[in-house]
């Protein structure tokens, strides 16, 4: 999996424990899933954001169903947390489309050199 990028941080250092705690404990559950291309951590207004992008063929519920498993399992962590999970996979979408909806996707990982 490529690793998490955390966008904002520096606009929140000190962002609430328990998003923090829901935000590592979902990334080491993605840690072992060769599927995950990547996962982007973005702290909001609203809380944290969490983009999963997978490559899985477009009938492969199983993949779908280990990435929601993990989020709940995440958020079990600290219930109290303001997260909001989104799951999309490279199969369903151009890389056009992917960076409108995760702008802070790298370019390069967008054209495939970046990618795991």
């Amino acid at each position: 999996m490529a690793r998490a990028k955390r966008a904002g941080d520096a606009e929140h250092p000190r962002k609430a424990s328990s998003e923090n705690r829901v935000s590592a404990a979902f990334l080491r559950a993605l840690a072992d899933l060769d599927f995950v291309r990547n996962c982007t951590v973005e702290y909001t207004d609203a809380g944290l954001a969490i983009w999963t992008i997978i490559d899985a063929p477009l009938d492969d519920r199983a993949a779908r169903q280990q990435v929601y498993d993990a989020e709940l399992a995440a958020a079990d962590e600290a219930p109290e947390a303001r997260v909001t999970f989104r799951l999309l996979n490279v199969r369903e979408h151009s890389a056009e489309t992917l960076h409108q909806l995760v702008p802070s996707l790298p370019d390069e990982w967008l054209t495939g050199e970046g990618s795991a």
